[in-house]
């Protein structure tokens, strides 16, 4: 009896130690600047579990944060600001290769896209 007591409390321990794998998705947040004009912008991402980065005065035409790994669930957030009078930028957040946010905005800004990361 106390044989299958010990296996009772070995098999609990064993399946309590097992530590649940957060999935995690592919994050690239993308700028395209589509107009004549070349203004410099700046761009802020974030996420909720390690902060953000930030990049300011960029004037390059097209700008990708190249892939950030980050958990499913998380909350994120894309900031893209400009103050010169005449711009258009078309600001895209890819998650494993697909759109998932996407705005166009043609004035002083600031836009923001964010949300959670879906689940799957």
């Amino acid at each position: 009896m106390k044989s299958v007591a010990y296996l009772c409390v070995l098999l609990a321990l064993s399946f309590t130690a097992c530590k649940k794998e957060v999935p995690t998705s592919e994050v690239v947040y993308s700028i395209t600047e589509t107009s004549a004009a070349s203004p410099a912008y700046d761009i802020m991402f974030t996420n909720d579990h390690a902060g953000g980065q930030m990049v300011t005065q960029y004037s390059t035409p097209t700008y990708s944060s190249g892939k950030i790994t980050l958990k499913q669930g998380q909350y994120i957030s894309f900031t893209v600001g400009c103050t010169q009078p005449v711009f258009t930028l078309n600001c895209n957040i890819f998650i494993n290769g697909n759109l998932w946010k996407n705005a166009s905005f043609s004035s002083n800004g600031p836009v923001t896209l964010s949300g959670n990361i879906p689940v799957e």
